[in-house]
């Protein structure tokens, strides 16, 4: 382990569990869509769903 590798593993480490929160949250949303899709008994335009799915990806 050099100097600049233990410097830069805490953020490495940082920005995956990130990435990792921002999936999770994603498959989460997704989830829940689906379900509200199934209770509600609506299909979602998929116009619609693509829009938001590029929303979501830069909100993140």
């Amino acid at each position: 382990m050099g100097i600049v590798t233990a410097k830069l593993q805490p953020l490495i480490c940082q920005g995956f569990d990130a990435w990792l929160i921002a999936k999770i949250r994603f498959m989460i949303l997704v989830n829940f869509v689906a379900t509200l899709e199934i209770i509600v008994g609506v299909n979602i335009p998929v116009g619609f769903l693509s829009r938001f799915d590029v929303f979501m990806v830069q909100t993140i």
